[in-house]
């Protein structure tokens, strides 16, 4: 139990890490907040997606993530996680030893990997418009079932909250931003 102190927040990258507009993006919305990546305290600068894809990869893929950030599943904290870190979150959130309080996950596509899960906390889960890899509503559709998760569909493509995703759409950041601030 937190003793009445404001719960932190711990933010999980997407596979482009811990970038400078990601720090500033969660300095400027939470008031409490850790960020965590699949390159640990490494900044890097990918010159493109696939380069980010690329090093993932190299990294361990979702795998390694999921190890990485099990280290803090004994944390006090709402987590908000992206893309990669989104999925990751969703496999450490059904953890027992997981202590998170919420966790929020945008465009988590390799959850569809992992729909056996089932929540030990409240999941918020927004989806993009579309994947182009695989039928989303599907995804949606079972999650929906469970007990504990809320699911929405946005109107954004996957990376909308990314300024280094091709996905980027500064509204769609402005609306989930206001909407996170709400949670707070």
């Amino acid at each position: 139990m937190n003793n009445g102190m404001p719960v932190p927040w711990l933010v999980v990258s997407d596979i482009f890490g811990i970038t400078d507009a990601l720090i500033a993006w969660s300095h400027s919305t939470f008031d409490e907040v850790s960020l965590v990546s699949p390159y640990g305290e490494q900044m890097p600068d990918f010159a493109n997606e696939q380069d980010a894809y690329q090093a993932f990869q190299q990294a361990g893929g979702i795998t390694a993530y999921c190890q990485h950030l099990a280290k803090q599943a004994e944390v006090d904290a709402h987590v908000v996680g992206f893309s990669a870190g989104a999925s990751a979150a969703w496999v450490v959130q059904a953890q027992a030893n997981c202590r998170w309080q919420s966790m929020t996950g945008f465009y988590p596509s390799q959850i569809r990997h992992h729909l056996g899960l089932n929540p030990q906390r409240p999941v918020r889960l927004v989806f993009p418009h579309s994947e182009p890899h695989f039928a989303l509503q599907p995804v949606i559709d079972e999650l929906a079932q469970k007990a504990g998760i809320s699911c929405q569909q946005s109107p954004y493509a996957h990376g909308f909250m990314n300024p280094h995703s091709a996905g980027f759409d500064k509204g769609g950041l402005q609306q989930m931003t206001q909407w996170l601030k709400s949670l707070c």
